[in-house]
């Protein structure tokens, strides 16, 4: 199921039993998390590079945290992944053999541009006019810091729910903060990778993470989530979520965590 947020595309996930799950691996993003976090009262402060905080760092399924994730390597993985000079333009291209390759850039505002190199594409650049346009967006790293920096830290980890219908793992990829003292995390996007529904479900062999990286203005956390099903078929999605909204899911979450674990008053 698709619904349009604003300008972007959201994918949401349909949370359904072992009966039957979404035809599109499910993924779900910021306007509908799993465990909705309470509302907080204070407003989320700034993020970018301007402001106080501290650093921008992953914990990946419970690991300390890190700065940044491992470049990702092996076939079918993204590289020349970054941030264009253009704000909020994401850059990721796909397929260095010299048959095809091809490189996305996806705006904030929703519209996307798909550039193509080499003799197996149907309509390609000169593998020369490709790279200068390359370079031409001056790709590069996200911002190091953001305002909560100091107190959060962005979490991504994959769950394992039940089997699917033919008995397949089934895991279940989220991404969320928490607070750097521990405690529990607020979730906003979840990704499901079974597809299909009876006999005919399927569940990709992996769905993992390309990269999170934070946008140079800190306004926004990109998740470049690369699926590949059972049947050898890759797939990249990629998934943005407000700085602000994670800030506010790891506040709420912590803030129900510690109400509900509050001692109860006393019978006079």
């Amino acid at each position: 199921m698709t619904r349009i947020h604003g300008r972007g595309l959201v994918l949401l996930g349909l949370w359904l039993g072992a009966g039957c799950v979404a035809r599109e691996p499910a993924m779900s993003g910021e306007g509908s998390p799993r465990q909705e976090p309470a509302a907080v009262s204070d407003p989320s402060p700034p993020t970018g590079p301007g402001a106080e905080g501290g650093p921008f760092e992953l914990a990946i399924d419970g690991a300390a945290p890190v700065s940044a994730l491992p470049p990702p390597t092996g076939p079918g993985h993204a590289e020349r992944i970054g941030w264009s000079h253009e704000p909020g333009r994401f850059v990721y291209c796909l397929g260095s053999s010299t048959e095809c390759r091809e490189c996305r850039l996806l705006s904030r505002d929703g519209s996307s541009e798909s550039l193509e190199s080499g003799p197996g594409c149907a309509a390609g650049l000169d593998p020369d006019a490709l790279e200068a346009r390359l370079r031409a967006e001056r790709v590069g790293p996200g911002a190091e810091r953001w305002s909560a920096g100091d107190e959060l830290v962005v979490v991504a980890e994959t769950h394992e729910l039940e089997p699917s219908n033919s008995g397949q793992p089934r895991p279940l990829l989220e991404v969320g903060a928490r607070r750097r003292a521990g405690g529990p995390t607020g979730w906003l996007l979840h990704v499901d990778p079974c597809q299909g529904c009876g006999i005919d479900q399927v569940c990709t062999g992996a769905a993992h993470l390309d990269a999170l990286s934070l946008s140079p203005d800190g306004q926004e956390v990109v998740a470049l989530v690369h699926l590949r099903a059972s049947d050898g078929t890759q797939q990249h999605r990629l998934e943005r979520i407000a700085a602000s909204r994670l800030a506010d899911a790891a506040r709420a979450s912590s803030s129900s965590d510690r109400r509900e674990g509050a001692t109860p008053p006393r019978d006079p």
